[in-house]
């Protein structure tokens, strides 16, 4: 098997090059910036050149929010995760090449009150989520032989500027946190990585599982809950955390646009596919708290990520340069 991973410096690529490499998959890692996904000529080009046996796309623009506000980054959006994909789709056509490609729970409406499932009709409700259905499309009209797999947010140890905040905000609160009435199921980016290698791996031996699948970490929680459980961890490490969290209460308000209010997937289909289980998030919850609290080092990356920082990386944190870690007492 040979992979040609394009995107390779997005959170998600980055996990999928070091799950590659651990296994020792022939692979070649490609940039955004050195490969533009709207250039047939570009993608050709890599692909004559590497003659990949499969092509996995883990790029994608994820910054939902500026892409309502600004028309540049909406241009990128729209580039990175459907004008590009078509072309990609162009190409692996052409090439008769599989596809593997990475897409997002927001190509629904957020409105049903169970998990998503492949079968559920597509109802994107902001620009972000349109250009991903749009790319999906592309996929399925002009590729035969692919698979799409849509994860919702994606968290690691390697970003956890999402997690700093809120320790920050709790530590320097009345104990009082306002949080929007969502349910999700944060996934581990190393997880989402595993689940598209062991893909990978098993069309690489002829399995016909051409499809749409959906993964997601083990038992969705609303935003409060899996905050509540996370301070609790947390606190084991800072006396000041421990006693603000006795505390602790939160105000959950409707969850605003451009967000949805339920973006959980249901993951059966993959698992009676290809026999892939839903892991816990635990392990990385552990190893973020470590981050936060400098027990352990964010590992040397052979490149750095990109601002998009895969799908839905750090909501709020996309809009701004990560912080320097600060060492929590």
């Amino acid at each position: 098997m040979k992979v040609l991973v394009l995107g390779a410096n997005s959170q998600l690529g980055q996990a999928v090059c070091n799950q590659l490499k651990a296994a020792g998959v022939d692979y070649q890692a490609k940039m955004l910036h050195s490969v533009s996904l709207h250039k047939k000529s570009e993608i050709i080009k890599v692909c004559s050149t590497y003659e990949p046996t499969v092509v996995m796309n883990v790029a994608t623009f994820g910054n939902i929010e500026s892409v309502e506000k600004d028309p540049k980054a909406a241009e990128l959006c729209e580039l990175v995760n459907s004008i590009g994909v078509q072309c990609l789709a162009e190409v692996c056509l052409s090439l008769e090449l599989p596809l593997i490609h990475h897409s997002s729970a927001y190509v629904f409406d957020g409105s049903k009150s169970h998990p998503y499932k492949e079968e559920d009709s597509p109802n994107p409700q902001n620009y972000y989520g349109r250009q991903k259905w749009y790319g999906e499309r592309a996929i399925r009209e002009l590729v035969p032989r692919h698979i799409i797999l849509r994860t919702e947010w994606l968290f690691s140890h390697q970003r956890p500027d999402y997690f700093f905040n809120f320790i920050d905000l709790v530590k320097s609160s009345n104990s009082r946190l306002t949080v929007s009435r969502q349910r999700f199921s944060p996934t581990p980016v190393d997880d989402a990585a595993r689940v598209l290698l062991a893909i990978a791996q098993q069309i690489d031996c002829e399995a016909q599982a051409w499809g749409t699948y959906h993964y997601a970490s083990l038992q969705p929680s609303t935003q409060s809950v899996f905050l509540m459980n996370f301070m609790q961890d947390a606190a084991l490490y800072d006396t000041t955390l421990a006693e603000r969290i006795q505390n602790l209460s939160f105000i959950e308000r409707p969850v605003e646009r451009p967000y949805i209010t339920n973006s959980t997937l249901h993951a059966q289909k993959i698992f009676d596919t290809f026999g892939i289980k839903p892991r816990s998030r635990q392990a990385e919850i552990n190893a973020v708290i470590q981050r936060c609290f400098n027990l352990i080092k964010a590992p040397e990356l052979p490149f750095s990520p990109t601002p998009d920082k895969g799908d839905l990386a750090d909501r709020e944190e996309d809009l701004h340069p990560a912080p320097q870690v600060k060492k929590r007492t």
